[in-house]
């Protein structure tokens, strides 16, 4: 298997175990065709009727793993990996020009903040989305943004050390 098995060339949606709407996931879905799971994750997409193209995670929250092995074959990745998050797992072995990561915050604050600082040691593009929040780490190329007015905008500066 290749070191990151699940490459697109579209935008992916990623999906926690976290606190998750399917108006979020709708929202999302204009852009990123593509479903991905972290653990239990699984259980949200399958239970609300979208598809699920792979699950990745240490398989210790989704409800049947064995159900999703036999049903997804190599597309059930176990990482039983305890030094990791599901987060972690799942942005090492997904590649795709933009993962929009939804049910990653709110739950915790605690694995809100450590996905966070996973979306800035990201290789690549990371929106994390909820009902409320659009979060992204910039890098130090120029952005542009198309807000609406009076729309809530904030930016955070970090230092680069805080995501090395």
């Amino acid at each position: 298997m290749s070191e990151q098995p699940f490459q697109f060339t579209e935008p992916v949606i990623l999906v926690g175990g976290g606190k998750v709407s399917t108006a979020v996931i709708d929202a999302c879905r204009q852009y990123a065709p593509h479903f991905i799971a972290a653990d239990s994750g699984a259980d949200w997409l399958d239970k609300h009727g979208y598809p699920v193209d792979g699950v990745i995670g240490d398989f210790d929250s989704v409800t049947s793993p064995n159900r999703w092995k036999q049903r997804l074959g190599e597309r059930a990745i176990e990482v039983p990996d305890q030094n990791s998050s599901d987060f972690d797992k799942c942005l090492n072995l997904i590649k795709a020009p933009v993962i929009l990561a939804v049910g990653f915050l709110g739950e915790r604050f605690d694995h809100a903040l450590y996905a966070l600082q996973a979306m800035c040691f990201a290789q690549q593009p990371v929106i994390m989305v909820d009902t409320d929040n659009c979060i992204c780490a910039l890098s130090d190329q120029p952005t542009e943004f198309d807000f609406a007015k009076g729309a809530r905008v904030s930016v955070i500066p970090l230092i680069k050390s805080c995501c090395e």
